[in-house]
């Protein structure tokens, strides 16, 4: 089990084209990169609907690091 910090940039397409939602930053604990993808997408896309964002989001998830311990 490693902490993976990533970065996830969102992208809002509505009627009236594309806007940048920001770019954000998050630490996850899992086995895999790959499951770390997957929850921080679950992460992003709760904080979007959190937020009050209804249009199509587009969410880029980059794994900056591994830290392990």
């Amino acid at each position: 089990m490693n902490f993976y910090y990533a970065t996830y940039t969102v992208t809002e397409t509505h009627d009236f084209g594309t806007e940048s939602r920001g770019k954000f930053n998050c630490m996850v604990k899992a086995d895999s990169v790959k499951e770390a993808e997957s929850l921080v997408m679950r992460r992003a896309r709760k904080n979007m609907t959190t937020i009050g964002y209804k249009g199509a989001l587009a969410i880029n998830v980059e794994i900056m690091e591994t830290v392990g311990y």
